[in-house]
Parts: structure tokens; C-alpha cells; sequence
């Protein structure tokens, strides 16, 4: 039978026999989040209230200034979800793993490369917040390797982390 279900990532294998995994993520983690979304409403409600009364004061006409209103938010939550979202890839490789490095800049932090043989072992890092009756959840991918924990995805939900994490040890080992 044929799942009618889609992945959230997509697998495609190289011809040197390794592995692409190509998943869309966040760019920052739950308490970023958590705290985006008062801000974020914050200034969607301001914005929306000041096109309302300034343009539709202008035009004479507070259905212009309504029509505006919705025009703004819609440009507010498109800009949010262009800023905060990426789609990255993870290239496993019998000998190693090529990854996105976590930047702290919106572009990122360039190409990393870690080798199986430095890796001690890999595991899934959970951040949870709640602020204001709202709970939120990122999880994402670490190698231990060399003595510190290296981040090998953005923040991922719980689900395609352990996905992920299953198609590293299947090539890994």
C-alpha cells in the first residue's frame, strides 16, 4: 500500500552513494519564538490600527483604511515567515556529515564538516518556553564530538529531528 502521507523532509541519493536531506526549519528556538509572538501581535494590532485610522482618514472612506489594515498583516506575517524560516540540507556520507552551520546572523554560519570517526555520538537537544499562556517546542540535532556539542540542524520540530537523526544512524552505520 502507498502512504498517502508526505514527509516533512525530502531524501535524495547522490551518485557517490551519499545522502541529501533537505527539511525547512526555524532560524531561532522556542524562546525566541515565544517571544516574537507577543511582539509580533503587538505590532500587527498597532500596525493595523494606525493604516485604519490614518489612510482611511486620508481617503475619506474607513473601508480603504479596513482593506489596508489586512494588507499590512498579510505583509507582516509573509516578512515573518521569509525572515525566520529556511530550507537547509544535511549531505550524510558513509565516511562523514556536511551541514549548515547555526549562525547568529540571519545568513547563517557557512558549510561544516564532521567526520564519523571524531564523532562520539549524536542526539536530539529539546527547548520548550511558555510565556503568556503559550507553550512552544524546537527541537534540534547535536554530534558530541571533540568535546563539545555541535549543532547539526536549526530548530526542527521533535518529529523530524528523530526522522532525521534515524536516516544519519542508517548511513552511519
Amino acid at each position: 500500500m502507498e502512504s498517502t502521507f508526505k514527509r516533512q523532509y525530502e531524501k535524495e541519493t547522490l551518485p557517490d552513494g551519499s545522502i541529501k536531506l533537505t527539511y525547512k526549519g526555524s532560524r531561532h528556538g522556542a524562546h525566541f519564538k515565544a517571544a516574537m509572538l507577543v511582539f509580533n501581535t503587538g505590532i500587527v494590532l498597532f500596525g493595523w490600527l494606525i493604516s485604519f485610522l490614518v489612510i482611511g482618514a486620508i481617503a475619506k472612506d474607513f473601508t480603504v483604511g479596513m482593506v489596508a489594515g489586512i494588507l499590512l498583516m498579510g505583509g507582516v506575517v509573509f516578512l515573518y515567515r521569509k525572515l525566520f524560516s529556511k530550507t537547509t540540507s544535511i549531505t550524510v556520507r558513509p565516511e562523514g556529515i556536511i551541514f549548515n552551520k547555526r549562525g547568529k546572523t540571519v545568513f547563517g554560519g557557512g558549510e561544516g564538516r564532521l567526520a564519523f570517526r571524531d564523532v562520539s555520538g549524536f542526539g536530539i537537544a529539546t527547548e520548550t518556553a511558555s510565556r503568556n499562556a503559550e507553550y512552544t517546542e524546537s527541537s534540534y540535532i547535536y554530534a558530541n564530538a571533540g568535546g563539545q556539542q555541535i549543532s547539526v540542524t536549526c530548530h526542527i520540530t521533535r518529529a523530524l529531528a528523530e526522522a532525521l537523526l534515524a536516516e544519519i544512524h542508517q548511513v552511519a552505520a
